[in-house]
């Protein structure tokens, strides 16, 4: 039997092949790629799949924080997303360092509350800093973090649930297509120096 195992840095990044990768290619081919085409990229970017014992493994002996050094750590991160101001390009730099975030997979509920937290304030920063022409991407985007957090309380941020292959709040074709859209916008006006901060 396989599982599927995502890391807490994994999920912070987990819509950085959207963001980040809608920019790398800037002709209209890349503009065209179809959402479940960028569904599949991300499902393959965000995740690693091991064997049960592997898993299990990795378990046992994955998180070697506490609940407090965790909070610190997310704080740390929080921090720089406050720092930003709202700023598209300073929260897509901040998402930019998540794969160098050492954070371990939460092990206890405080933990996953902390992560999860930590998730929605980073893309729900990034929705709120939307300009006009995209309102739809960034409320699709934020109302995609208000159900995560809804579902992360009603799951009682059980450690099983935010590890597990259940777990994707990048999962579907609106959120995919929203992510992208503003992505291809934002990365091209960062890249140009032309950017705005509107805070929603």
């Amino acid at each position: 039997m396989r599982t599927t195992r995502t890391t807490a840095a994994a999920v912070l990044i987990s819509g950085l092949a959207l963001l980040v990768g809608a920019c790398s290619g800037s002709d209209s081919e890349g503009a065209s790629t179809t959402a479940e085409q960028k569904t599949a990229t991300t499902t393959t970017t965000t995740t690693t799949t091991t064997t049960k014992d592997e898993d299990e493994d990795a378990s046992s002996s994955g998180s070697t924080m506490s609940d407090d050094e965790f909070a610190m750590a997310v704080n740390d991160i929080s921090q720089e997303i406050g720092a930003t101001g709202g700023d598209t390009c300073g929260l897509l730099e901040v998402l930019q360092t998540m794969g160098a975030a050492d954070l371990p997979d939460p092990s206890t509920p405080a933990q996953v509350e902390a992560a999860v937290g930590l998730v929605a304030e980073l893309y729900t920063g990034i929705a709120n800093s939307a300009p006009p022409e995209y309102a739809a991407e960034g409320a699709t985007i934020a109302a995609a973090m208000v159900d995560l957090e809804a579902q992360a309380a009603a799951q009682d941020y059980d450690p099983e649930w935010f590890n597990g292959a259940e777990f994707d709040p990048f999962g579907s074709v609106e959120v995919t297509a929203a992510l992208t859209t503003f992505a291809t916008a934002a990365t091209e006006s960062c890249t140009t120096g032309t950017t705005t901060s509107i805070a929603g």
